[in-house]
């Protein structure tokens, strides 16, 4: 067993000495350089104590079969590091094992080709209890120096739906992205020290509806088009797919259903039937909205914005696939209402003055669609956005440079509406 593990060790050696003749180059330099012990001194703070105890082990006493049974328990787990094996912390980066065999064994000086390994010095036995006792850390450190480097090149992007055109997500006279969900990315990442952007994409490409299925995650979010998807209401429907930040913004989130002007066809929210309604793609006043209203979540009620339930009559609605239908624009929508496709749609609300416009009205009572109305940044389950996001903001609520922020926002974005600024 022995004699393969050496005989391991001694293949990666061929190896790496073979890469260096085709050019690649160790260009990390560093702790590792020159003298084995002192280097690993050095890096470690050990004063040497872990040279003294592999230094003990040089010393009389030790037989020829414990030095080899010590040579065998320590080759093992090193031919293991150093070839991959297992789920150690080398196991999938084969130029760091490259690199962490140079170092160990070449004792070269300075940064240079892998050609310059070097027969290791001292006794094997000596350096191999060494890799012993530090091959572990020494990996770890290696990646978590490797990680740290990653993370401080890495651009975190924020994707805009401009789903309303309001002070939140707008288009200015220069055509740029601008609003309080903007300016809170910018600021957020500038005090958690990170490097962020914001570009466009459609709203269903964070989160869609598919006929007859579950609502999910959209194609970008899920296939890292971007990290975070700006501006969005929690449900607990969402919260099956996808994970929020913590909130930056409070919003109205009522939702009515809407009818051409006079509801010439009598619709009654209450007694919807068999007709046909038509909802936003990707947006929280959804089929299940519906549901959950008629499923009676009394524990919610409160969260979703219903202080006395007496008041509210509307009991929701189960509806059949077949009744709900997608759109990407409010214009689609609202066309299918007006040729009598719909029914009604039901939405949050846009401006009442938009609806008269466009020859609808809006009927019944609010009915609350998301928890809480507040505004979040959306990602994929897998993401570190949500803890460094979350954890800056609550800082900076804290200090009071969220309500800063947010005051001199509602100044700068006024023409385009108003949005409230979240509590602690």
């Amino acid at each position: 067993m022995a004699r393969l593990s050496i005989l391991a060790l001694l293949c990666l050696g061929l190896l790496a000495h073979a890469y260096g003749y085709i050019g690649i180059e160790d260009d990390i330099g560093g702790p590792l350089d020159g003298d084995l012990l002192h280097a690993l001194e050095n890096l470690f703070g050990h004063d040497g104590d872990m040279a003294k105890e592999a230094d003990s082990s040089d010393e009389g006493g030790i037989s020829s079969s414990e030095e080899e049974e010590m040579r065998q328990r320590a080759l093992g787990p090193i031919a293991k590091l150093l070839s991959g094996q297992g789920d150690g912390p080398l196991a999938d980066k084969p130029f760091a094992r490259l690199m962490f065999l140079r170092r160990l064994l070449g004792g070269a000086s300075g940064a240079g080709p892998l050609s310059g390994l070097q027969r290791p010095t001292g006794s094997l036995v000596r350096n191999m209890f060494l890799f012993r006792l530090l091959g572990k850390r020494m990996g770890e450190r290696f990646l978590k120096e490797v990680r740290e480097t990653k993370e401080s090149h890495r651009v975190y992007t924020f994707a805009a739906s401009l789903f309303c055109d309001c002070a939140l997500e707008y288009i200015d006279d220069h055509n740029e992205i601008r609003g309080f969900s903007l300016d809170v990315v910018n600021a957020v990442c500038k005090h958690a020290g990170k490097n962020c952007a914001v570009m466009y994409d459609t709203r269903s490409n964070c989160y869609s509806h598919v006929h007859g299925e579950h609502s999910r995650a959209g194609d970008g979010l899920m296939n890292h088009y971007y990290d975070a998807c700006m501006t969005w209401i929690r449900s607990h429907e969402r919260e099956r797919s996808v994970a929020f930040t913590e909130a930056f913004a409070h919003v109205e989130h009522n939702a009515h259903f809407f009818v051409k002007k006079g509801n010439p066809d009598g619709f009654d929210m209450n007694n919807i039937g068999d007709k046909h309604i038509g909802f936003l793609n990707g947006w929280v006043s959804n089929e299940y909205c519906l549901a959950h209203v008629a499923e009676g979540h009394e524990e919610d009620l409160e969260e979703f914005g219903h202080e006395d339930t007496e008041e509210h009559t509307f009991k929701g609605a189960h509806l059949h696939p077949d009744q709900a239908h997608y759109y990407e624009t409010r214009e689609e929508l609202f066309t299918n209402v007006e040729s009598g496709e719909l029914a009604a749609a039901f939405l949050i609300d846009p401006s009442p003055a938009e609806a008269d416009a466009h020859g609808f009205e809006k009927l019944g009572e609010d009915v609350a669609c998301g928890l809480g109305g507040t505004l979040h940044m959306m990602t994929r389950k897998d993401s570190n956005v949500p803890e460094w996001f979350s954890e800056h903001l609550h800082m900076m609520k804290e200090s009071g440079e969220y309500y800063g922020l947010c005051t001199k926002s509602q100044h700068e974005h006024a023409a385009k509406g108003d949005f409230d600024c979240v509590r602690k």
